[in-house]
């Protein structure tokens, strides 16, 4: 800033400008940084009292859920908590490390983000199992009147076994079956179940869902939801027909199709 001042007083000074108006220009320079300071000042405040607020009324709530992450982060910021933010940093780590392990034995298959599918809404269903080498992906898609099973099972890179693709196809469903798959995902709460639940174990099968919907004009953004289960839980039931539907048997779990659905 200082810089800037000497410039600006040699430059009048060198057009001959009276020393007086010379004088005011560092005053003017000082004030209208210090007003920018204070703008900003205001800011932060305004936006901290907004934040206690929104904390208030939340906790205000007979029953509210006191171990949602986005709660914790936002009560923990408010609070200056250094501790809280030092072990979400080392969890942060321990799921990257873990998100790694995971991208290294799938190096095999390249899939989409549903967003970037082009359709109008979507859900993918990706199941393990322990003691079983394969993973089976399940993805289905509508856009206006079609909609599609893809069917994606493969056996994942471990100790000297590398990533191989079993078998992949595509499968059209009626809008009927569609109908029926999205009523056994909506019985399921998928769009108001929570990305974990705190249940994990070694053992038994893993089950993550992704959703996608399109969002239908500017004012309506797309909606995407991503929930992971070990055991499966309530999402059990529609993996279960969308497996008897993909009329896969190959790997180490799948369910007879049911007739007539095509």
């Amino acid at each position: 800033m200082e810089i800037q001042v000497t410039l600006i007083q040699y430059r009048l000074i060198n057009c001959k400008m009276p020393k007086a108006f010379i004088l005011i220009i560092p005053c003017l320079v000082f004030f209208i940084s210090c007003s920018s300071k204070g703008d900003k000042n205001l800011a932060y405040s305004f936006q901290d009292s907004v934040l206690q607020e929104h904390l208030s009324e939340f906790e205000s709530m007979p029953y509210f859920d006191s171990t949602e992450i986005n709660y914790k982060v936002l009560r923990a910021y408010k609070n200056n908590d250094t501790a809280f933010f030092t072990r979400l940093h080392n969890d942060i780590e321990i799921a990257k490390k873990y998100r790694y392990r995971w991208d290294s034995n799938d190096t095999c298959i390249r899939e989409q983000e549903l967003s970037q599918l082009n359709v109008d809404e979507a859900y993918r269903f990706i199941y393990d199992a322990a003691f079983c080498i394969y993973r089976v992906h399940v993805t289905i898609t509508k856009k206006t009147d079609s909609a599609n099973l893809h069917f994606l099972i493969y056996q994942y890179s471990q100790d000297t076994m590398p990533c191989r693709v079993i078998n992949e196809f595509d499968k059209s469903l009626s809008l009927k079956t569609w109908a029926e798959i999205r009523d056994a995902i909506d019985k399921s709460d998928f769009w108001g179940l929570k990305r974990d639940n705190g249940v994990h174990g070694v053992d038994g099968s893993s089950l993550t869902v992704i959703g996608y919907k399109k969002g239908k004009n500017h004012t309506d953004t797309d909606k995407i939801n991503f929930v992971s289960r070990w055991e499966e839980a309530t999402l059990r039931e529609p993996l279960n027909l969308i497996l008897k539907i993909s009329g896969n048997k190959q790997g180490c779990f799948w369910i007879e199709e049911i007739p007539g659905h095509h």
